[in-house]
């Protein structure tokens, strides 16, 4: 899924761990995506996360730069940006 140019599908379930419940403020959050995304852009894929994914397990450099990018993606997709 993470090597191929299909856009990820849609619904599918969220990893209970990660799913957030409580109300968040749209501004705020999205100034946070944006910083983070700044972050990871200056600072490239070295400076990923050393944490196994959730669901996938251990992913390389590259393998989570793939992941950010088409969940990302996924999300923006979602919303019509």
């Amino acid at each position: 899924m993470l090597y191929n140019d299909k856009p990820t599908p849609h619904n599918m379930s969220t990893i209970s761990t990660i799913r957030i419940l409580d109300d968040k403020d749209f501004e705020t959050e999205k100034e946070k995506l944006k910083q983070k995304m700044l972050t990871y852009q200056s600072n490239g894929p070295d400076k990923c996360s050393p944490h196994p994914h959730p669901f996938f397990g251990k992913f390389t450099n590259e393998q989570w730069g793939k992941g950010i990018y088409k969940h990302l993606d996924h999300h923006l997709r979602q919303f019509g940006v």
